[in-house]
């Protein structure tokens, strides 16, 4: 048996709620990772047949943190689905993670927040932010980094990820500059439903 510790947050698209949970359960370690998110979606979801996207908060540096400094752990290619298939005995043997609080991010998509993936980048919107409200930008995030791009003007607003991810970032976020900010407009200011996908 290994215990986890989860921070899970929660974004509802539609209506456009936020909220965070804190749990700990003990899990067979037989199971694999992606067993332990596919329940979480099961109970804390609203509907277990509805489109929806999990990820972990820069799980790199959660992971590794331990092992390798920051700068290492920036150009670390590995991402979710890297760690999915294996048992919570190999990742408690690996990165101890009974000790860690997993900081887990599970978004509902029923009003297409997610909008595409290419070459290992999620792009994708949050419609429950404050301090960029006003600001017409995505999200993208690569191997448990998190940026935002400005789509109007097509900056970078945080932390980059490598040059290259990050130019081919940009080069999505540019071909699709025009259709991104009408979905900007009508799902994130005006709270519309609208399903979109990126051109990649």
């Amino acid at each position: 048996m290994v215990k986890l510790k989860f921070k899970i947050e929660s974004y509802y698209s539609n209506n456009r709620k936020f909220k965070i949970i804190y749990i700990s359960n003990n899990y067979d370690d037989t199971l694999k990772l992606s067993d332990i998110l596919k329940s979480l979606y099961k109970k804390y979801g609203i509907d277990n047949k509805e489109e929806y996207n999990i990820d972990i908060f820069n799980i790199n540096k959660l992971f590794w943190h331990k092992h390798f400094s920051d700068s290492i752990i920036a150009n670390l290619e590995y991402n979710l689905s890297d760690y999915e298939n294996l048992t919570l005995k190999q990742l408690e043997k690996q990165f101890s993670i009974s000790n860690l609080e997993i900081p887990l991010c599970l978004n509902y998509n029923d009003a297409g927040r997610s909008v595409g993936d290419s070459n290992g980048i999620s792009f994708y919107f949050h419609s429950n932010e404050k301090d960029l409200h006003h600001v017409p930008h995505i999200h993208c995030k690569y191997s448990g980094i998190e940026t935002r791009i400005n789509i109007a003007n097509l900056t970078v607003i945080d932390r980059p990820f490598k040059k290259n991810k990050m130019d081919y970032a940009l080069n999505i976020v540019k071909e699709n500059q025009k259709d991104l900010l009408l979905y900007w407009q009508k799902v994130i200011i005006d709270g519309e439903s609208l399903k979109f996908n990126l051109k990649l």
